[in-house]
């Protein structure tokens, strides 16, 4: 029941602060430069084109970044609000993006095994009540 509890309160918590989250990363936000590094460092991993998910994408910015670089890129996040303003401020992005909203409180995520080449997870690991990596 807390952990439920603990998915509430981050999905809420993020739902209040979606209107305004993506001018974090605005040429003047204190996240500017933050979707640059991302570009940079997914590049060394992997070139473009490939497969990635942005796990806990938020408003989106830092998929946009990477679709606009030539990668397949699939956002999710639980809350619903920041997948909305992910969709409304993606429109002038030249590449599609797939915005994907997840369950928190659903056994598995929605996406087949080996469906993607990189994942990346900005800003997410210290929402999570218990991050279990296998």
């Amino acid at each position: 029941m807390a952990m439920a509890s603990r998915q509430d309160d981050v999905q809420r918590l993020f739902d209040l602060k979606a209107p305004t989250w993506y001018a974090k990363y605005d040429a003047q936000g204190p996240l500017a430069e933050r979707s640059a590094r991302f570009v940079r460092a997914v590049r060394e991993l992997r070139r473009p084109p490939a497969d990635l998910l942005d796990f806990g994408c938020g408003s989106g910015s830092i998929s946009r970044a990477l679709a606009d670089v030539g990668y397949a890129v699939s956002g999710c996040d639980l809350s619903p609000g920041m997948i909305r303003m992910a969709r409304k401020t993606s429109v002038e992005s030249a590449a599609p993006i797939s915005w994907i909203e997840i369950d928190a409180s659903a056994a598995c995520l929605p996406f087949e095994d080996r469906s993607f080449d990189v994942i990346i997870a900005s800003s997410v690991f210290e929402y999570l009540s218990d991050p279990l990596i296998s």
